[in-house]
């Protein structure tokens, strides 16, 4: 009976594994005592390598892999090594999402040389708000296999963008001149970058992202039309300013002697702030 018990849990558990991770359909039987197999999978009469991809032969790994780790109770690591090894891409994401999931509850270590899953991890977890430490297995110079921490791709945001322009507004007063109007232009990329960042994320809800080819359709409800125009009016020309004033602009040589204060600055960041308290009120 508590044999039969088992493989009850186990089964339920395999197929809510399966069907996080977009599995195939598999049969599980159960059979042996000590010392033979507890259970194997089954496609009709076939075993799952002698029809199956090895892709989908992995993903039913990742399933009973999970299954059975669920079984024991504990909030025990879990360790993934490669663990999107021979998936498509369609399912990267889903693997992606399961681990993130899990993470809410245990502490989840995964090594991966894949930049897409990778990739699809970092911009999962910005929704939840999860503690994340990323490392970076080195392979420069003498000393090989070197972890660096903190080497997370840079992900922008208004609030981000913001203290780092306000670090250059502490610093202007106080620079020689030539290191001001360094520091100005400097000031203006980071305005620049905001335009595009509160438009993005918060303007726009990430209904569409910069250097991402997908649509947020769920998201097109949250945008706020009724003061949409307002923000708009104040975004347009910021952003066309800092275009025109930030360091990687070639100016014409009629403006190569029209340098923007300070003050100036400190005047657009007001507006830049305010367009977006209005709109975000």
């Amino acid at each position: 009976a508590s044999e039969d018990l088992v493989n009850k849990n186990f089964e339920t558990l395999f197929a809510e594994e399966c069907a996080w991770l977009s599995a195939p359909t598999v049969a599980l039987h159960f059979q042996g005592r000590s010392g033979q197999a507890q259970r194997k999978k089954v496609v009709a009469n076939y075993r799952p390598s002698a029809v199956l991809s090895e892709g989908e032969q992995k993903v039913l790994a990742l399933a009973d892999f999970l299954a059975e780790s669920r079984m024991r109770g504990t909030k025990a690591p879990l360790v993934f090594d490669d663990p999107v090894t021979s998936l498509d891409y369609r399912r990267l994401d889903e693997v992606a999402g399961r681990i993130q999931h899990l993470a809410e509850t245990h502490q989840v270590i995964v090594l991966t040389h894949n930049i897409m899953f990778a990739s699809a991890l970092i911009s999962t977890r910005q929704n939840k708000k999860l503690r994340v430490k990323i490392y970076e297995v080195r392979d420069g110079g003498q000393h090989k296999g070197i972890l660096a921490p903190d080497v997370e791709p840079q992900l922008d945001t208004p609030a981000d963008l913001g203290k780092r322009i306000n670090v250059k507004l502490q610093d202007m007063p106080k620079a020689e001149a030539v290191v001001q109007d360094a520091l100005i232009k400097e000031a203006y990329d980071l305005l620049r970058a905001w335009c595009e960042a509160f438009v993005e994320q918060e303007l726009l809800q990430s209904v569409t992202q910069r250097y991402r080819h997908n649509i947020m359709m769920t998201k097109l409800s949250k945008i706020d039309a009724t003061r949409l125009a307002a923000a708009t009016a104040v975004i347009e020309p910021l952003f066309a300013r800092a275009c025109d004033r930030m360091t990687g602009h070639s100016h014409a040589a009629e403006k190569m002697s029209t340098k923007p204060t300070v003050a100036e600055f400190q005047a657009d960041w007001e507006r830049a702030k305010a367009a977006r308290s209005a709109y975000l009120a």
